[in-house]
């Protein structure tokens, strides 16, 4: 569940060129645990911690739901 987030894009992409936009975070953690991270994108992209690709999207389909 999203809430409170505010959505990052670049603030004027060019129309009339390829645009590829960075975005980074660092995250702190101040318990140890399990956590659940949910990532989207409608365009490519990849998710890296601690240095280690994790994840690379978009999704064809979910895996428990090929179509």
């Amino acid at each position: 569940m999203i809430s409170n987030t505010v959505c990052m894009w670049h603030p004027k992409p060019s129309r009339d060129e390829n645009v590829f936009v960075l975005f980074q975070a660092m995250l702190t953690v101040e318990q140890s645990g399990l956590f659940r991270l949910e990532l989207f994108g409608c365009s490519f992209f990849r998710l890296y911690i601690d240095g280690v690709e994790l994840a690379e999207g978009p999704a064809r389909f979910a895996p428990d739901h090929p179509e």
